[in-house]
């Protein structure tokens, strides 16, 4: 199914429900307002679901990006850096072990 057939079909929903609250709030149980009974067979709604599938697929696929994300660059440090992060970690748990009591 597509973005504008799906928009239309909410409309509609949207619409229906809004006559029903109007109905409930003015009291009065209105025969016009009910739901659409569903005539169509199962089988007829199974094919009709896979065809809004297979228009969905054409549908995405020529609606790609005319251009494709480059990759995040990857992250360069200094060895003083690496260095640096490597001794925090050996601190942390240095004082991790001195922390916890021996058993």
């Amino acid at each position: 199914m597509s973005i504008q057939a799906a928009a239309n079909e909410l409309t509609k929903e949207i619409e229906r429900l809004t006559k029903i609250r109007d109905s409930l709030l003015a009291g009065v149980s209105s025969p016009s307002v009910t739901a659409e009974p569903i005539t169509a067979s199962p089988a007829k709604r199974a094919a009709k679901k896979t065809s809004a599938k297979k228009a969905a697929k054409k549908g995405a696929k020529r609606a790609a990006p005319a251009t494709t994300v480059a990759p995040a660059k990857k992250r360069v440090m200094s060895e003083a850096t690496k260095k640096k992060i490597s001794d925090g970690h050996k601190r942390r748990a240095a004082a991790a072990k001195k922390a916890t009591p021996e058993k």
